[in-house]
């Protein structure tokens, strides 16, 4: 049954990353990867660009814990986890936000409130919520939103293979994708 399959994802999921918040699930993950990838694919953004939020989120998830109360404004918990089930809906359109300003072509200021209309819509988030907190996310990512390649390619590789543009990966010895045509 698919209850029992995503159950036991969850679960292995959870072994392998113990230090995760237990409220964060795979399920949870790849629910909000998929959003990002619609309000992506609704605006005609860049792959890349959701390749890069998806990274920025997954960085966070495996950081590990705040410093402490004072210094997390997501949090009311001392040492808690970055990305929690309460959340990480803000974090993920945060990771969009910083990936589009950072990978999108320069746009117009309306293309950017159209972005934010659509993340406020598509995520139950509040604008105001993903501006007051884009500098901490990005502090978090230690201020470096150009990651080396490896880092974003098997994101981007992934988002291709699910549109049908990627056909398949060569083995390991050989980093050349195959792509449809």
């Amino acid at each position: 049954r698919p209850s029992d399959l995503k159950r036991e994802l969850n679960e292995h999921f959870r072994s392998r990353h113990p230090t995760i918040d237990p409220s964060i699930t795979l399920s949870k993950i790849r629910k909000v990867k998929t959003d990002l990838l619609a309000i992506s694919e609704e605006l005609d953004l860049e792959i890349s660009t959701a390749a890069l939020a998806y990274a920025y989120f997954e960085k966070l998830i495996l950081k590990g814990s705040w410093k402490g109360k004072e210094s997390n404004p997501l949090s009311t918990e001392a040492n808690t986890s970055i990305v929690t089930k309460e959340n990480r809906k803000m974090i993920a359109c945060v990771c969009l936000l910083l990936a589009y300003k950072v990978n999108e072509p320069k746009r117009s200021s309306g293309e950017f409130a159209t972005l934010m209309k659509y993340m406020t819509k598509h995520m139950d988030v509040s604008a105001k919520d993903i501006k007051e907190n884009e500098f901490h996310v990005f502090s978090l990512l230690e201020f470096n939103l150009y990651l080396p390649r490896q880092e974003f390619l098997p994101h981007f590789e992934q988002i291709l293979y699910r549109q049908g543009e990627l056909i398949f990966v060569r083995p390991s010895g050989d980093n050349c994708p195959i792509y449809a045509q």
